[in-house]
């Protein structure tokens, strides 16, 4: 079969240079078309998909020969951290809505994955989830299907006739109209000539059963990156195609953006994005967004009331590898992370007449074309006295080839996807996904140098891993976000699920400043600070917290206080190191979740989705005691109800307490809340507080406090009566 599938791939990228070629009139490359297709209809069907694979939006496993028979099918051969994947998707749906199922089009995506999170079908159907990916997709985990068509990159776009033979494939982006000419021409074919019964087209539709359906109500959707400026945080609520202003306790005070995907500047209600990601403040009033679908970067001015303006790109993706235009007039491609970074400004003059100053630039992590590109804020002259005008978008560094390439000339080494971008006083450093590795940029003269992780060969791609450690030895995988502070350079090692530090000099540069030779700089430590290395939502102490591919990152004016954009969990964590607690950050409209004034052993915070008509909340306290702690004979487990204020118009019970009742298992058994009806939107948080008597192996007793705060919101369609587990650790 993969014999046969090199002839139709070689005979498909003739035909597409003569569909490119402006001298051979449409007709005569349709007519070539048509006679490819009569030539290849008649090679064997591929083979069926095997029977253990897991589907997605449909109700049960689709077959070639009843479901997709008489279907002109596109397999879509990709996986979810690869942006060209990500690129083609909009090519797909274009398709979908020119030819429905019914008139026997069929896409189907076959996820073939790189990474080994990627090989989760649970991991898979979150990333279905948050790319509203709607086609069925069937997991390909051991590559069967890839290896048996000889699949060789991603992505790669196999056309199938109405019996599951091969027709056509291109691989890569940048095929949308050739894709289309060729579905098109293909369904054409086989309606003229229906008297072929075994190749006749079907309207039959499918058994769909979208996965988007299964995501619960939620405040945020995979937010994919945070930012912090002085006790606020700017959130980029990703799956809501939106950008969430809040304190950094959480209390909501701008939304920006709908809930539906858009390019549109104007009021805050007014504006749309889509899939935004990167998300930085530029001093108090401006928040830059990487509006990564849009292929634009945005811009919110909080002193004008969060009107939002676009600053570079046009909305359209482009393929320019050098840049240089001015704001609107230049095409971007997938911006994916944003920084503010000083840099010198040498206004050359006469002799001593030389003025050298600093500089903001913003710097962009351009995911889609593998660069680092810089908006110039200001008028400046950097690398090698080159002028830069305001408003002008320019690649700095990376080739735009998809490589590994460290290189003392910015423009001649190359990055692999860069996902995440922060600046120190002397460089930048990268979260190069592709090649799980961290690279720094240095701002002096752009020479790029390997930090931790990734391969000495620039073009293996595929070394990843999960191993603490020092330079080459690291080993990270699809690592998205980068934070630094003071010497700590904090990376979200995503398919890890991890956030992991990297020690480095307090000015972000090497430890040694005599050996920032591009070969002579010393290897530095990496440590995982937090991550069970399986994806979880477990807050509380933070040896046993758990994330779940965190997307991003953001250190804070506290030197060991970091927030997480913990994306699959739908929601963002704070990280203090001092006190090693994990916590999740309440979005409410107010600052109800604001810290106990008690001396607190443990704190969870939890969102919870209650239909306006209120009804039972069953809490299910679990108490998880170290070898070093055991519980007071006899003594019971405190606990003590608070409810929120009745100011709202909710009418919320008194506050109330009792022991913890204990079942004959030894287990607590449930508590049960009753929550009064509401209205949509509206809610309030309710404060379970725990007191436990615990005595050490030196008998040393000692009294602990617990709290869970539940955060309660009415949502439409939520359920009335739910269950609640909370997980408290006592070491």
């Amino acid at each position: 079969m993969s014999e046969n599938i090199g002839d139709v791939t070689e005979a498909t990228y003739e035909l597409i240079q003569k569909f490119r070629c402006k001298e051979i009139p449409l007709c005569d490359t349709i007519k070539d078309i048509n006679e490819h297709i009569s030539k290849y209809c008649a090679c064997a069907s591929i083979e069926e998909f095997s029977g253990d694979l897991e589907w997605f939006n449909v109700s049960r496993p689709l077959t070639f020969k009843e479901d997709l028979k008489g279907k002109v099918i596109l397999l879509d051969f990709f996986t979810y951290c690869c942006i060209n994947c990500l690129h083609i998707l909009p090519d797909l749906k274009r398709i979908e809505r020119e030819f429905s199922v019914e008139q026997g089009v069929v896409v189907v995506g076959v996820h073939s994955a790189k990474f080994d999170n990627e090989k989760d079908s649970t991991n898979l159907l979150s990333a279905i989830q948050r790319y509203e990916i709607n086609h069925p997709v069937v997991n390909d985990s051991n590559a069967v299907m890839w290896n048996q068509l000889g699949i060789s990159c991603w992505p790669s776009i196999v056309i199938l006739g109405p019996n599951a033979q091969p027709l056509f494939l291109v691989a890569g982006e940048g095929y949308r109209e050739e894709l289309t000419l060729f579905v098109q021409t293909t369904l054409a074919f086989f309606k003229q000539n229906d008297r072929m019964t075994d190749l006749s087209i079907s309207d039959h539709s499918l058994p769909t059963a979208l996965a988007a359906h299964l995501l619960p109500p939620s405040l945020l959707l995979f937010p994919g990156k945070v930012a912090y400026h002085k006790g606020l945080l700017a959130i980029s609520d990703t799956g809501h195609h939106r950008i969430l202003i809040t304190s950094h306790e959480g209390a909501l005070k701008l939304v920006v953006g709908g809930s539906t995907p858009g390019f549109t500047d104007g009021k805050p209600g007014d504006a749309r994005f889509n899939n935004p990601q990167g998300v930085t403040f530029y001093g108090s009033d401006v928040v830059f967004v990487a509006d990564t679908d849009n292929h634009a970067i945005r811009k919110i001015d909080l002193s004008e009331e969060g009107m939002v303006s676009t600053v570079a790109g046009d909305g359209a993706q482009g393929r320019d590898k050098e840049g240089g235009g001015i704001g609107l007039e230049q095409p971007l491609n997938s911006p994916w992370d944003l920084c503010i970074s000083q840099v010198s400004n040498s206004s050359c003059g006469q002799g001593d007449n030389e003025v050298v100053s600093k500089t903001d630039v913003l710097l962009i992590a351009m995911a889609g074309g593998h660069q680092i590109w810089a908006y110039f804020l200001e008028d400046t002259v950097w690398w090698r006295d080159k002028p830069f005008s305001k408003g002008q978008c320019v690649a700095i560094a990376g080739s735009g080839l998809e490589e590994n390439r460290n290189n003392a000339y910015p423009h001649a080494a190359g990055f692999a996807q860069p996902s995440g971008i922060t600046s120190s006083p002397q460089c930048i450093f990268v979260a190069d996904s592709e090649s799980s590795s961290i690279r720094r940029l240095w701002l002096a003269d752009g020479k790029v140098t390997a930090v931790v992780g990734g391969n000495v060969d620039p073009q293996m791609l595929f070394t990843f891993g999960d191993a603490d450690g020092k330079g080459r030895s690291v080993r990270l995988q699809h690592p998205l976000g980068v934070a630094f502070h003071n010497g700590n350079l904090y990376v979200a090692d995503t398919y890890n699920h991890k956030i992991k530090i990297v020690r480095v000099a307090s000015d972000g540069g090497v430890k040694d400043a005599s050996t920032k030779s591009l070969l002579g700089a010393p290897k530095e430590e990496c440590v995982t600070v937090l991550g069970t290395g399986q994806p979880g939502e477990l807050c509380g102490d933070l040896n046993l917290a758990q994330l779940n591919e965190p997307g991003g990152l953001c250190a804070t004016d506290e030197a060991d206080v970091i927030f997480v954009a913990d994306t699959n969990n739908h929601c963002i964590k704070k990280v203090n190191f001092v006190q090693n607690i994990v916590r999740k950050v309440i979005i409410a409209s107010t600052e109800t979740d604001s810290a106990p004034s008690e001396n607190v052993d443990s704190v969870i915070r939890e969102i919870i989705h209650f239909n306006p008509h209120g009804g039972t909340l069953s809490i299910l306290p679990k108490l998880i005691l170290s070898e070093n702690w055991s519980y007071t004979h006899g003594a019971p487990v405190r606990m003590e109800i608070v409810y929120p204020k009745t100011d709202s118009g909710i009418k919320w019970p008194e506050k109330s307490s009792g022991n913890l009742a204990v079942g004959p298992d030894c287990e607590f058994l449930p508590i049960k809340i009753v929550i009064p009806p509401g209205s949509v939107d509206t809610g309030g948080t309710i404060s379970l507080k725990l007191k436990v008597f615990v005595c050490s192996k030196n008998d040393t007793c000692s009294v602990k406090l617990l709290v869970s705060n539940l955060s309660v919101v009415y949502v439409e369609n939520a359920s009335s009566e739910q269950s609640l587990e909370v997980m408290h650790s006592i070491l």
